[in-house]
């Protein structure tokens, strides 16, 4: 995403960044809808695991839809789509118990 962002800034073009939170996919495809944006470079698409599984940062079941809809130009890569984002450890569904499960924003010993 960083090599991108400064090509795409090389050669004139102002680049905005939306993060993963579910709300970042929302605002991009907000803007996207409403043709805002010359094109769009989709990398990390984690929004749709979490909306497909019950993650907690889901951008909806309509995210990498309006861009298409609107014809502006999209880049679509499959990062980070192996990634669900799930609240604290004793929240986590047991359908998940057994997963490699990654701790990065809770402390203390969580072990499922």
């Amino acid at each position: 995403m960083d090599a991108a962002r400064e090509r795409l800034t090389g050669l004139g073009y102002q680049v905005l960044v939306f993060h993963v939170t579910g709300k970042g996919g929302r605002s991009l495809e907000a803007l996207a809808g409403a043709r805002h944006f010359a094109g769009a470079l989709d990398l990390t698409l984690s929004e749709l695991a979490d909306d497909l599984v019950g993650g907690i940062l889901s951008a909806g079941p309509n995210r990498l839809s309006a861009a298409g809809r609107a014809e502006v130009p999209q880049v679509v890569s499959l990062g980070v789509l192996d990634m669900v984002k799930l609240g604290p450890f004793a929240s986590v569904p047991p359908k998940f118990v057994g997963c490699r499960l990654h701790q990065s924003f809770f402390r203390g010993d969580h072990r499922l």
